[in-house]
């Protein structure tokens, strides 16, 4: 397995002792984050363009709401997410720029 530090934001969830004793049972290294920063995860924009393509959706059960999401996911190019993805340095040296502070991301 490839060398990874697992990035997370500190949701009080994600800092629960189960799941921290979790990721040090399974050697997992984490990076450390400052609470109540900014969430510059590229997943959670990603989520944001979910949300915008599912506007257009009006599933009537949980199969066409599964068959929607699927379809909608699926339109979401490679490239988004290697923009994404590729933009990490400027948002964290935005944060710490701005000393944990809000910035445009």
């Amino acid at each position: 397995m490839k060398n990874f530090i697992f990035q997370q934001d500190r949701d009080p969830k994600h800092c629960a002792k189960i799941v921290e004793s979790w990721f040090l049972e399974n050697k997992i290294k984490t990076l450390d984050w400052v609470a109540q920063s900014p969430d510059l995860n590229p997943i959670e924009h990603i989520w944001n363009i979910m949300k915008e393509k599912m506007k257009n959706h009006n599933p009537s059960n949980k199969y066409e709401l599964w068959d929607n999401l699927q379809e909608e996911w699926y339109t979401i190019s490679p490239k988004v997410c290697e923009k994404l993805v590729g933009s990490m340095t400027s948002r964290v040296k935005a944060v710490i720029e701005q000393r944990g502070g809000s910035t445009k991301y």
